[in-house]
């Protein structure tokens, strides 16, 4: 998670996709029903401030779903979020220190109960909470109830972040951290989406590592797997960070970028050479590190058929590989 709270992304904006919001909407509708309240929310720390992500909905809400509060404003959610422990404000008026509260002095809440909701790390999330616009008194049942229910969101926030782990794992090749085949093919439709939406071109390149069996049965596997990280590391250095390379399998790896220039071709291996030579000049198992490649600009007007794109630049590496083999 982003060491600052306030660097997450909105959820309201960006939800995601196994997170149950209609769990989360029943929740904050029924403690407004226990707590016979005006609204209760939880809030999100992000880039804008403290936003209501989910806002009760069974009666007129003052702060909709949506809204937010800059991270500068003395809210009570702030409150929460720098102790990371629970407030319970009885009556804003009689207790003071809240004047420059807006939820106090423009909307009217005088009184407020609220638990901070963690991240498995400790990281904050955000708050969950319940507001009145009249004093109220609420037992320690009703405190624990507030304690209770963030113990089932911070679940719900731990799920998302098991979720998130296996899906990565999922899409990422285990020896080089980049993505594998599967990854690859998510990363390509975005490209693809992207390109045809701006009629762009798109520039795929199929790397093979030559010499892999050689350096296994020489060195060892270890020796090979060396190599491939190496090379792993030469191609995600050497590229931008808005295009994609991943290892299909084996000694074979690909890229794929928009671009309109051939040039970038002879951009691209260029530095990937260079660069896994300085990865592998101080091992000695690994000789003059070279790789064949095969590349092809696709434009839209001819559409964008991946696997015949991948099919097409395996061939042209392939050809240069039989060349290496001949020389």
């Amino acid at each position: 998670m982003p060491n600052s709270p306030y660097a997450q992304k909105s959820y309201f904006d960006n939800t995601p996709e196994h997170l149950s919001v209609e769990k989360w909407q029943k929740t904050v509708n029924l403690i407004i029903k226990l707590f016979d309240a005006p609204g209760a929310w939880i809030m999100q720390a992000n880039v804008k401030g403290l936003e209501a992500f989910v806002a009760s909905t069974e009666k007129k809400n003052d702060a909709p779903a949506g809204s937010s509060f800059s991270q500068d404003e003395d809210i009570y959610c702030k409150r929460v979020m720098q102790t990371k422990q629970y407030l319970y404000v009885k009556n804003a008026e009689k207790e003071g220190g809240w004047e420059n509260n807006p939820e106090f002095i423009e909307l009217g809440f005088i009184s407020y109960l609220g638990v901070p909701l963690q991240w498995p790390d400790g990281g904050m999330f955000g708050t969950l909470c319940v507001l009145d616009k009249q004093e109220t008194d609420y037992s320690e049942d009703f405190v624990d109830l507030m304690w209770q229910l963030k113990g089932v969101i911070d679940s719900d926030l731990k799920n998302i972040i098991l979720i998130n782990k296996l899906r990565q794992q999922s899409l990422t090749d285990e020896l080089t951290n980049i993505n594998n085949r599967r990854g690859f093919i998510n990363d390509a439709k975005k490209l693809i989406s992207h390109a045809n939406r701006n009629q762009s071109s798109l520039a795929l390149m199929y790397f093979d590592v030559n010499n892999l069996k050689t350096v296994n049965d020489t060195h060892g596997h270890d020796a090979g797997d060396f190599l491939i990280k190496a090379f792993a590391r030469a191609l995600s250095n050497s590229v931008r960070h808005e295009d994609t390379v991943a290892r299909l399998g084996g000694d074979e790896f690909c890229f794929l970028g928009l671009q309109e220039n051939h040039e970038i071709f002879h951009l691209i291996e260029s530095r990937v050479k260079q660069t896994l030579e300085e990865l592998t000049a101080d091992d000695s198992r690994i000789y003059n590190p070279t790789f064949s490649v095969g590349h092809k600009i696709f434009k839209p007007i001819d559409g964008f058929n991946l696997d015949k794109m991948l099919s097409e630049t395996d061939k042209l590496m392939y050809e240069n590989k039989q060349k290496f083999i001949s020389k």
